[in-house]
């Protein structure tokens, strides 16, 4: 998945913290299947204010849908709490603030957000190449939750290797540490 791809370009090597990610980018809607089917598939943006009001329980019903199966790690409930907190207006469940939001929550809803806008600028018989792809993210607004997942994904779009991402990722995280 996207969301494990962006956390190798970062250099993340706890297997367990890469699955836990990628488990949460996998469940992070589940919810969705408990609401009506225009709330389930109709754009966000043209719903109703009756039709958003039900979108948004979609994480509480999720964590509904899991609370029983056992070993689900925190990291992935965090999750699927958090993937639309994305610090505007608009952030639900709870509108918390952007350093409250934990790291692999914003890797997931930038992935969430990516996605959603590719498929919307896209049509079915068109193809996107890798610089259409890395122009979309240079267009979101606002501005991404994570930029490092942003940057990281630029990365993995400009790269010809995994190997080539990996190290390109690494040499963005020792600059980014350098300026901050």
């Amino acid at each position: 998945c996207l969301a494990s791809l962006i956390s190798i370009v970062l250099g993340w090597t706890i297997k367990k913290n890469i699955m836990a990610l990628s488990l949460g980018a996998f469940l992070m809607d589940i919810g969705l299947f408990n609401l009506s089917e225009d709330a389930r598939t109709k754009d966000p943006r043209k719903m109703t204010k009756e039709e958003f009001d039900e979108y948004k329980k979609h994480p509480a019903l999720g964590l509904e849908m899991l609370k029983d199966i056992k070993d689900i790690p925190a990291e992935v409930i965090q999750i699927i709490k958090q993937h639309h907190e994305d610090c505007t207006e608009t952030a639900f469940p709870a509108g918390i603030p952007r350093n409250e939001v934990q790291p692999m929550s914003k890797i997931v809803q930038f992935v969430d957000r990516f996605v959603y806008l590719m498929h919307r600028h896209t049509k079915p018989e068109q193809r996107m190449n890798s610089d259409m792809l890395i122009n979309l993210i240079e267009s979101f607004h606002p501005r991404p939750l994570d930029e490092t997942a942003a940057a990281a994904l630029t990365i993995v779009l400009k790269s010809k290797t995994m190997e080539k991402a990996k190290e390109d990722g690494q040499k963005m995280l020792r600059k980014m540490v350098r300026v901050e």
